[in-house]
């Protein structure tokens, strides 16, 4: 981890679950996190990626609100954030020439579908950019809490997903781990 001290990490969904809990935990280990999130008031400070776009380059910060009508029009907001967020980061990592690492906390197959894409055309491009999909089984968020049908089934936490993100980020430059499935021993795979 200590080549990425003082480094920037961008964290979507960083008000509540699994995105809060990576966001404070990298910023623990010495990164500088941004924090993106939909529900801003939940989060202390937000940041976006409009100053990478200006061409200012990972770190610099900027105020940011999501726009809730558009996330109310846009069924698959999720699956659009994840791709412009991704699409902005390559920019920037090639743009300042540092061979980051891209990871993809998902729930969705096509969010695994375009992490493999995307590591299929850096790969193509000779790029040391890394890219990882983590797709986590049930975990323990204000989404699943309360839910009656999910009632006394084993769900990880959310500092497990954290764990295994720093893992993957404490990998030498020279070793991508492209795909990692998480799940509670005690859950069933469907």
């Amino acid at each position: 981890m200590e080549r990425w001290n003082g480094k920037t990490a961008v964290v979507t969904g960083a008000s509540s679950g699994i995105g809060a809990t990576v966001a404070v935990r990298l910023a623990d280990a010495g990164m500088r996190v941004v924090g993106l999130a939909r529900r801003s008031d939940l989060v202390d400070r937000e940041y976006s990626f409009r100053q990478m776009r200006r061409g200012q380059g990972p770190g610099d910060r900027s105020s940011f609100r999501a726009d809730r009508t558009r996330a109310r029009l846009c069924p698959y907001i999720n699956l659009s954030a994840l791709i412009l967020c991704n699409r902005y980061a390559l920019k920037s990592l090639k743009k300042h020439s540092f061979d980051g690492h891209i990871i993809n906390i998902n729930s969705k197959h096509a969010v695994t579908t375009f992490t493999t894409s995307l590591q299929c055309e850096l790969a193509q491009a000779n790029s040391a950019i890394k890219v990882t999909s983590i797709s986590p089984g049930l975990v323990r968020t204000s989404i699943t809490e309360g839910a009656e049908n999910l009632e006394g089934i084993p769900m990880l936490e959310t500092s497990a997903v954290a764990d295994s993100l720093l893992h993957v980020l404490a990998t030498p430059p020279t070793l991508n781990i492209t795909e990692l499935t998480l799940m509670h021993v005690g859950e069933k795979r469907l």
